[in-house]
């Protein structure tokens, strides 16, 4: 118990991961963000939440074929 009388004993962690991504295509552009929380970072899967906010800003331009896009992270986690 702490000095506010709260049991602080069954604390959790978590952080959370966020992204903002901007695609253009001749004028038009648009933007897409996408927030998660991560309770286990290791065992995250950061390719699969780029891949996520990366379609979404794609998916607000204009309908038509694309090409595929590879889209790599190189996020590290901070400590």
């Amino acid at each position: 118990m702490n000095s506010l009388g709260m049991d602080v004993q069954d604390a959790d962690e978590m952080q959370y991961i966020v992204a903002s991504v901007v695609v253009k295509e001749e004028e038009e552009v648009k933007d897409a963000s996408l927030v998660e929380v991560v309770y286990d970072f290791e065992q995250y899967d950061l390719d699969s939440f780029v891949s996520r906010v990366c379609d979404k800003a794609l998916n607000k331009l204009r309908p038509h074929q694309f090409q595929a896009v590879h889209v790599q992270s190189s996020l590290k986690r901070m400590r």
